[in-house]
């Protein structure tokens, strides 16, 4: 089916005032059996953009609450698809707190994805590149990338999985450092509160640029740069990334894993902070398991069923210690 048959598609189902039942239904279907295809998603992040913006002034809601009946008839539906349904129940409920706007007040007409805390929303650019927002953060890109380059900007943490593109390379802003791709994927940290910015490369390379920097450094896989605006200074270690960096994945799939790795990843999933006073020895011990619970006080009753732990969440804080203190 071409590009442009797709689009008259959704323009029939989200214009029209009258679309009979059963013809959403099987629109539903079409959705969950092109689950997966770019070209789907990034249409129906499109229509959400469209609705969403006549909707904030209230005159759209029902363009949006077709949209959440479209979604929400079948529990199968991709993710980026669940990330707009969520987004629109808010919206409906509240009024506030969209996870999709866009302003026009620069030269340029942008988009500003944001995810609320405890959440992760995973989108399609314009470009088909796949990004994995991490709770309390935000991507603003341009409405259409430039001929040359594909600019976005990042606060917060966010896992891009990056179209290739020799033309246009991809590029992220950070406070003081700048990304730039061609296909690959990677994570990325824009802490603004604790002056730190963090990138970790899965696969293929990037290259990191910053003022601090005497030259630009480039990563290869499983290494992490750590940037302290504080210090005025960059580390570049080793790291296992495919083990230290899940959290954006549906379920936290362990194999083998090192508890301080499974820590890593909780940290960032439930984003809480982590204090571990056990040993090390109790920090390199390796387990196997699933975590699919989005609740953080069922995932670690899990883990204390395989280690000797003990734990306890005081507030943004999860404290980590050794059931037996003595025994190492």
């Amino acid at each position: 089916m071409s590009e442009e048959h797709k689009k008259q598609i959704f323009d029939y189902i989200f214009e029209s005032e009258n679309v009979p039942e059963h013809i959403m239904e099987e629109f539903s279907e079409w959705l969950i059996e092109h689950e997966g295809d770019q070209e789907t998603e990034y249409l129906m992040q499109k229509k959400w953009e469209e609705h969403s913006k006549t909707a904030f002034n209230g005159t759209d809601l029902a363009g949006l609450k077709k949209i959440r009946k479209t979604i929400k008839t079948r529990t199968r539906s991709n993710a980026i698809i669940r990330s707009l349904c969520a987004a629109l129940v808010a919206a409906i409920a509240f009024g506030t707190g969209w996870i999709i706007s866009s302003t026009t007040q620069s030269p340029v007409k942008e988009t500003t994805l944001a995810t609320a805390d405890h959440s992760i929303g995973e989108f399609i650019l314009p470009d088909g590149t796949k990004v994995y927002l991490n709770g309390n953060s935000r991507l603003t890109y341009p409405e259409v990338f430039a001929d040359d380059s594909r600019e976005v900007r990042l606060s917060g943490e966010c896992f891009f999985e990056v179209r290739k593109d020799k033309g246009r390379p991809f590029k992220v802003m950070m406070n003081e450092l700048e990304i730039e791709v061609l296909g690959t994927s990677f994570g990325a940290v824009n802490n603004e509160k604790k002056g730190l910015e963090e990138i970790i490369l899965k696969s293929g390379s990037v290259k990191v640029m910053g003022e601090a920097f005497e030259e630009d450094i480039t990563l290869k896989p499983n290494q992490i740069l750590t940037y302290s605006s504080y210090e005025g200074k960059a580390t570049v270690k080793a790291t296992d990334a495919a083990e230290s960096y899940k959290w954006y994945e549906e379920y936290l799939t362990f194999d083998n894993s090192r508890f301080s790795d499974i820590l890593q990843n909780i940290s960032k999933r439930y984003n809480i902070e982590v204090k571990t006073m056990t040993s090390t020895s109790m920090m390199d011990k390796r387990m196997s398991l699933t975590i699919t619970s989005e609740n953080l006080q069922a995932a670690m009753e899990l883990i204390t069923m395989l280690l000797p732990i003990r734990y306890e969440i005081i507030g943004n804080t999860l404290i980590i210690r050794d059931k037996y203190p003595n025994n190492n």
